[in-house]
């Protein structure tokens, strides 16, 4: 614990994986500081299609002979 705190206050947690104590906790931390500390972007949105009115050449039934 003392190491944790010597390097700049990291979280520090006492876990089981066989008890399962505390590891949802230590994950979801990790997780969270992760993300937290994750520049923000732009989200990215294409322009849509839209498939339905006319977005793809409709095929002819009739013979083009």
């Amino acid at each position: 614990m003392a190491w944790c705190v010597s390097k700049g206050n990291i979280p520090h947690f006492e876990t089981s994986a066989k008890e399962g104590f505390n590891v949802d906790a230590a994950f979801e931390c990790i997780a969270k500081n992760a993300l937290k500390n994750e520049p923000e972007e732009e989200i990215y949105l294409p322009e849509t299609i839209d498939v339905v009115d006319g977005g793809w050449p409709q095929k002819s039934t009739s013979c083009e002979c």
